[in-house]
């Protein structure tokens, strides 16, 4: 009893298995071949029973072909044709005839367009082999095919004089008035018998669509889809805020390694310096400048102590008090005076020893007191030598004090 349950438990398990499907194979025959449409071959060669809309998507291959194939036994009646310089672009049809000149085939215009093919340019061709048709669906491209009397037994009669169907490719039906493009959305096989191998070199992209039973199917055609609808201004804020969470969320969050390392990096001196002068200097939150320049200045007609006076910022007496004095004080000029004044630009060109002493014993502050540039240094000894080429000349051609020897 054991044995015959086991029995049974397998035959019922054959019979639910699914068919086996064979890998991909290589194609028993293969070629490329220089192709041209259907209707330049029909003038050329006087044709009058072929026509692109009525003939469906089949090939007219050289009549060696059908020799090579039936030589060894193989089936001519499944065909793939690509475009070998655009990967992907691959239809599957079967002849029409095998009458094209050696080394040619020839395609309706709309199929070769599909694949990418221009007059006269190469086209692989080799045998293939997809399993029966049952089932297609269509999307016309307007909805004037569906106003049609009768469109379905229209596209019945169309499909019979098809080899192949491809699902992604585009099928033309006419009613002899106007041509209609269908895309081929979905395609399905007969499923094979339990555990019987079968082989499907489309990989259930393509059945056959010759002596059999198929059902179609309609999608809504391409010019009644409604477009998908856009934000309004008003909720083109809420939208963008979404989109900005879900960026957010996405992204990762930093590491510790990574924040310490941010919080390690140096900041550069220009905005230290900048943070530093925006800071508060004080409860009345003004700012700390250091002075432009802060010397000794000297002009053309000043002396020693009066430049010193001004730079220290001492007391010095007012212009009428400096007047007076130089009145109540004045001489003839002599020798003395020139000697006096060649002593008043000595002292005008030498350091002052008390102004060395006050600066060593009394430092200025160097966070308040800023050194003068090298301009202004140039400047200040420009007017200096300036001041003392004054004072020179003015000695130099001062009139001299004339004596006169009284003898007794």
């Amino acid at each position: 009893s054991t044995m015959a349950s086991w029995l049974l438990l397998s035959l019922l398990a054959s019979e639910d298995a699914a068919p086996v499907r064979t890998p991909k194979v290589r194609p028993a025959w293969q070629s490329r071949l220089r192709t041209t449409s259907i209707a330049s071959a029909a003038r050329r060669l006087g044709v009058s029973d072929w026509n692109e809309l009525t003939q469906g998507n089949k090939i007219v291959l050289p009549p060696s072909v059908r020799a090579v194939l039936e030589s060894r036994g193989l089936p001519f009646t499944q065909f793939q044709i690509a475009n070998p310089e655009i990967k992907g672009k691959r239809l599957y049809t079967g002849p029409l005839d095998f009458c094209a000149a050696e080394g040619e085939c020839y395609l309706p215009s709309w199929v070769m367009k599909q694949l990418g093919i221009a007059e006269g340019g190469t086209c692989a061709v080799a045998t293939a082999v997809f399993p029966k048709a049952i089932f297609a669906k269509f999307q016309p491209h307007s909805s004037a095919f569906l106003d049609v009397a009768d469109h379905y037994m229209l596209l019945m009669r169309t499909l019979e004089q098809y080899a192949a169907l491809t699902k992604g490719s585009t099928i033309r039906v006419t009613d002899g008035r106007r041509v209609y493009d269908l895309d081929v959305l979905e395609v399905k096989a007969k499923e094979p018998k339990a555990g019987k191998v079968v082989r499907d070199d489309s990989r259930g992209r393509a059945v056959d669509t010759t002596y059999t039973e198929l059902v179609v199917d309609f999608h809504s055609p391409k010019d009644q889809e409604k477009p998908k609808p856009r934000a309004t201004k008003a909720e083109e804020p809420a939208v963008a805020e979404t989109e900005r969470k879900a960026k957010d969320e996405e992204a990762p969050e930093p590491s510790a390694a990574s924040a310490a390392s941010a919080a390690k990096k140096p900041v550069p001196k220009f905005k230290r310096r900048k943070a530093a002068e925006s800071a508060p200097g004080g409860s009345d939150g003004a700012v700390s400048r250091k002075p432009r320049f802060v010397g000794t200045a000297r002009t053309l007609g000043s002396s020693g102590d009066e430049a010193d006076a001004s730079a220290t910022g001492a007391d010095t007496p007012s212009a009428d008090a400096r007047g007076a004095g130089a009145q109540v004080g004045a001489k003839p000029l002599g020798a003395k005076g020139a000697g006096a004044k060649k002593a008043a630009v000595a002292r005008t060109l030498a350091p002052r020893a008390d102004a060395k002493a006050s600066s060593s014993a009394e430092p200025e502050d160097e966070s308040a007191v800023a050194r003068p540039s090298l301009l202004q240094q140039l400047l200040a000894m420009l007017v200096r030598i300036l001041a003392w080429l004054g004072s020179t000349l003015l000695a130099l051609f001062a009139p001299k004090e004339v004596r006169h020897d009284v003898r007794s």
